[in-house]
């Protein structure tokens, strides 16, 4: 089980196992760039899709840890 939370402060958040009864149970990934907040989220397969207030679309390559940008699309 996978959750995926951005925050305000432009943090993105995966959660894995976190409807686990282990203890330290939940593996969490942060991810970083947007200086505002994370106002949605959408994920297709090896990619994170992220938008921020600043009004760029961040894809996140999840397998290779690297991200391509589309900046300048508004709020």
């Amino acid at each position: 089980n996978k959750a995926y939370i951005g925050d305000e402060k432009g943090k993105i958040f995966i959660l894995r196992n976190y409807l686990s009864s282990e203890k330290n149970k939940n593996v969490v990934t942060k991810y970083e760039w947007h200086v505002h907040q994370v106002n949605s989220l959408f994920i297709d397969q090896e990619y994170l899709y992220s938008c921020g207030e600043e009004g760029t679309v961040v894809m996140w390559h999840l397998r290779e840890n690297k991200r391509d940008f589309l900046p300048r699309i508004g709020t």
